[in-house]
């Protein structure tokens, strides 16, 4: 058998979840970001590196300054990039559309069902980060672009 040994701030607790999930809290809520860079250490985060890949960083103390790109899984991080993606894409294809989606108009939008584990197309007049004047728009969108929206469909609710 491995001896891991895991450090933790004084000021806070190691949980553990199950046989090899661990997780580390504070005595209270942080209320704003410095102070959760002084108390929460990094523990197998990940970030984007210049090359937009995801990486991992496995432990170390937290700067409020270089560790704002940390990402609590590689999950996460992987539909951050997938996001900024289809954002740009839809920029671009604003440019084609003949009416761009602005407050108060009914819209079309793409969000993802957990209870049906698929993406869908919501309507009405809601704001969200991928939305379209017409069915067809955004219909045509999740064929191009359903390898993107299935990485992101943890923003997409």
């Amino acid at each position: 058998m491995k001896n891991i040994i895991i450090k933790i701030p004084d000021n806070c607790e190691l949980i553990k979840e199950d046989n090899t999930t661990f997780k580390i809290i504070t005595g209270r809520k942080p209320k704003t970001w410095e102070e959760f860079c002084d108390t929460v250490p990094i523990i197998d985060e990940y970030y984007i590196d210049q090359f937009s890949e995801v990486s991992s960083i496995n432990s170390g103390t937290r700067s409020s300054i270089d560790d704002r790109i940390l990402c609590a899984t590689r999950e996460e991080a992987g539909a951050i990039v997938a996001l900024i993606q289809l954002r740009r894409l839809k920029v671009e294809w604003d440019k084609y559309e003949k009416n761009i989606c602005s407050k108060g108009i009914f819209k079309y939008y793409i969000i993802w069902d957990y209870g049906n584990s698929c993406l869908t197309i919501g309507e009405g007049l809601s704001k969200h980060l991928l939305e379209f004047n017409s069915r067809d728009s955004v219909s045509e969108f999740i064929t191009c672009f359903s390898y993107l929206l299935e990485k992101a469909k943890l923003f997409l609710h």
